[in-house]
This record gives structure tokens, C-alpha cells and sequence, in this order.
């Protein structure tokens, strides 16, 4: 985010910006999560967008059995209600070249294979029902 309330997502080729919301939403605390949303969801559905984000640590609003860390510095929940994006234009960079890969595991097989089973294990005894593994890969790049 840029000056209050600007949001600007980019993507290789171009991006699309969010200026001057109307009205922007937060959520602070657990309980103010849910009707944020649906405040959001109302105001989309009177032909505004909505640009922004909601963490991970306002999980626990939609199921209590999941945990999560104590919120940080930023809202639970952070929406800007915009009339309508800034006209997408294209990237200053253009058509960047650039080379990356082959990517490597930077974990053994057998570590993958002995980890997902120790997952496999956590979910089947109910100690959690979703894990979200993940694992560092390198490649050489160039560009």
C-alpha cells in the first residue's frame, strides 16, 4: 500500500491500482471479523470493489478449534471500498529476460517422505486437521 488506502497490485506484465477509497473497513479483535466481511460483501454487491487483506491470525473467527498466533501490528481484517480501479497500464519493464532453474530440493527424499508421514500421523490422531508443508528449493537466476 502506497498513501491511505492505495493499493496497487502488480504482475509481470502490468498492474492494476486501487486510489482514494470510499470507505475502508478494518477488524481489530476475533469477534469483529465475521460482520467486517459481510459489510464488505454488501458494499461489493452495491457496485464497489473491494481491495485488501485479511491475516492468518483471524482464523480463529471462522472455526474456534483452530489456533493461531496473538495479532500483530496490523488489523485482523483491512478493506478499501473503491469506486471502481485506475485504468491498468502496462509494466515500465516491459518483457524482462531472465532465466531461472532447475530448481532443487533443499530437503533429502527421505526427510519429504519421513516428515509427511509424521503429518499423515498428527491428522489421523486429531491433532490437527490441516498442516501446510512446505519445504526451501533453490535454482541458480540470472537476469
Amino acid at each position: 500500500m502506497s498513501a491511505m488506502g492505495d493499493i496497487v497490485f502488480i504482475s509481470r506484465t502490468s498492474e492494476c491500482t486501487f486510489s482514494n477509497p470510499v470507505l475502508i473497513l478494518t477488524a481489530t479483535r476475533l469477534a469483529e471479523v465475521k460482520p467486517c466481511l459481510q459489510q464488505v460483501a454488501a458494499r461489493v454487491s452495491q457496485g464497489l470493489y473491494a481491495a485488501g487483506f485479511l491475516t492468518y491470525e483471524a482464523a480463529p473467527a471462522f472455526d474456534a478449534a483452530l489456533c493461531a498466533h496473538p495479532p500483530g501490528d496490523l488489523p485482523l481484517v483491512w478493506f478499501g471500498l473503491y469506486r471502481a480501479p485506475a485504468q491498468p497500464r502496462q509494466s515500465l519493464s516491459g518483457e524482462a529476460s531472465f532465466r531461472v532453474g532447475p530448481w532443487k530440493a533443499l530437503v533429502s527424499a527421505a526427510t519429504y517422505h519421513q516428515q509427511v508421514r509424521r503429518i499423515h500421523d498428527l491428522i489421523v490422531a486429531g491433532d490437527t486437521y490441516q498442516i501446510n508443508y512446505t519445504f526451501p528449493l533453490q535454482a541458480d537466476f540470472q537476469g
